[in-house]
């Protein structure tokens, strides 16, 4: 019972990290590239090409457009009541702000319906899940597969076993996308290696009047 109770004391912090922090509590904005927050938002997209959006959702009063990807577009934001607005991580005290962007993965927060001005479309993602997704990073996984690793010894040979055959398991399985994606990125930075090497085996014109000056002078020589 005292090893019981000593185990789970151990891992007591932990399951309280992940409970409050990407449980209960999670950040909104860790998974987006550019976060814009203010009481009224107009976005602006006025080029060629449409911004692609998830459509627009409400989830405790407050308004949200995910944008997957777009051209150049201005984002105006006004502070109203508030006199605040958040943009990227940093609280503004003032009572209007226009961002230009030309980002992917933007989160757009209002206290208003969001006006969308310009050409866009729109990218069909149940609204529901995209705002109520519940995630444990795999930063966090790791480190409790390690956390697993290190005490096991207190455990009987049978769990021991479980927990190493699990650790393996789960570890192997992160991999397989880790390899899969570093394996693209390689692929790719072969055919690009290999087209820029082609590239440079094409003569230029400095080169052709070279080699073309050596050949006179070779035939030049050879006469002599």
């Amino acid at each position: 019972m005292k090893k019981i109770l000593s185990i789970l004391i151990t891992f007591l912090p932990v399951l309280s990290y992940i409970l409050f922090a990407q449980i209960l509590f999670p950040d909104k904005y860790a998974d987006f590239n550019e976060v814009y927050s203010a009481q009224t938002i107009r976005i602006k997209n006025y080029n060629d090409k449409d911004m692609i959006i998830v459509n627009q959702y409400e989830e405790n009063d407050f308004y949200y457009i995910e944008i997957v990807s777009t051209p150049e577009i201005t984002i105006e934001m006004y502070a109203g009541s508030t006199g605040m607005i958040y943009a990227n991580g940093t609280n503004f005290e003032t009572h209007s702000l226009n961002v230009v962007t030309d980002s992917s993965n933007i989160l757009i927060e209002s206290k208003q319906d969001i006006a969308i001005y310009g050409n866009y479309s729109v990218e069909e993602i149940n609204a529901a899940v995209a705002s109520n997704n519940v995630s444990i990073s795999v930063g966090t996984i790791l480190g409790i597969l390690i956390l697993f690793a290190i005490i096991k010894s207190k455990f009987t040979t049978n769990t021991k076993i479980t927990i190493t055959l699990t650790v393996l398991t789960v570890v192997f399985y992160m991999l397989t996308s880790i390899v899969t994606d570093i394996y693209w990125v390689l692929l790719l930075a072969d055919a690009g290696w290999l087209a820029g090497l082609g590239v440079n085996m094409i003569p230029t014109r400095k080169s052709r009047k070279k080699k073309a000056r050596e050949e006179k002078l070779d035939d030049f020589l050879g006469n002599v």
